[in-house]
């Protein structure tokens, strides 16, 4: 039977083991190694310098010429032209130079001009014509109240008789007047209900305007007509009735047409 030298064999196994950490040792320190060569040539080499590139700018600006002198003579010209006041095309087109276009809006604005002052007169005009029938029409409500006025008082005026002055014959001194009483005058006063009223609008001496106004009146539903005596044509309303109504009609009426009462 063989011996085996149990010994031995320990021993081989820790030979194995303490080589193997050598060898790591040794890759440790070679790496240590090239790592601190690596750092020393970094730090040894020397900055690049990075140039920069010169701009177009600076070459160019001692290239271009001094900027010329330019004299402008369109200033002048205005501070001495002369705008021609005048209709006559030949003088606007040698002094101005117009073109076709420009010629076309001038003649647009002088027409728009001139209808405008066309417009302006005919609306003076009207206006004018208004204010002459409105005065008319007030001069004519005014005489028609004078004369109802005056028909009144001429109605409840007392009569009076004159006087009666005797003399006899052979006294020429003594003188016997007889002074008759007065007359009682009945007048005769119609009641409210009997007496009748209506309305004056309006007096014109263009029938138009007042078949005009008697239409506006009658889409009110008043009565009216136009009355026409001689140069004058009367437009009016009734007879209402009593004089409240009638003084309700006025008030419905007083949207068209400022109207009076008379009586009928």
């Amino acid at each position: 039977m063989a011996r085996r030298n149990y010994a031995g064999r320990g021993s081989r196994k820790k030979k194995k083991g303490t080589s193997k950490m050598v060898l790591l040792l040794l890759v440790g320190v070679i790496i240590a190694v090239f790592l601190s060569v690596l750092m020393l040539m970094k730090e040894k080499t020397p900055k690049e310098i990075v140039a920069l590139p010169k701009s177009e700018n600076q070459s160019t600006k001692s290239v271009l010429p001094n900027r010329p002198e330019e004299v402008w003579s369109y200033i002048q010209a205005l501070e001495t032209r002369t705008v021609p006041v005048t209709d006559d095309p030949k003088i606007l087109d040698k002094n101005m130079r117009l073109t076709e276009e420009q010629r076309k809006i001038l003649l647009a604005m002088e027409q728009e001009q001139k209808a405008a002052e066309q417009a302006r007169l005919k609306q003076q005009e009207e206006q004018r014509k208004i204010e002459e029938s409105k005065k008319d029409n007030s001069a004519t409500l005014i005489k028609t109240n004078e004369t109802q006025n005056g028909q009144a008082k001429a109605v409840n005026k007392p009569q009076t008789t004159p006087a009666v002055i005797e003399v006899k014959k052979g006294e020429p001194v003594k003188e016997v007047v007889k002074v008759e009483p007065p007359k009682k005058v009945e007048v005769i006063n119609a009641t409210p209900s009997e007496k009748k009223y209506g309305l004056q609008c309006g007096a014109f001496k263009n029938k138009t305007q007042a078949e005009n106004l008697q239409a506006r009146l009658a889409m009110l539903g008043l009565n009216a007509r136009v009355n026409s005596n001689q140069e004058w044509n009367r437009v009016v309303i009734g007879p209402v009735g009593d004089r409240a109504s009638t003084l309700k009609a006025q008030e419905k009426a007083k949207a068209i047409a400022q109207c009076v009462v008379i009586g009928m």
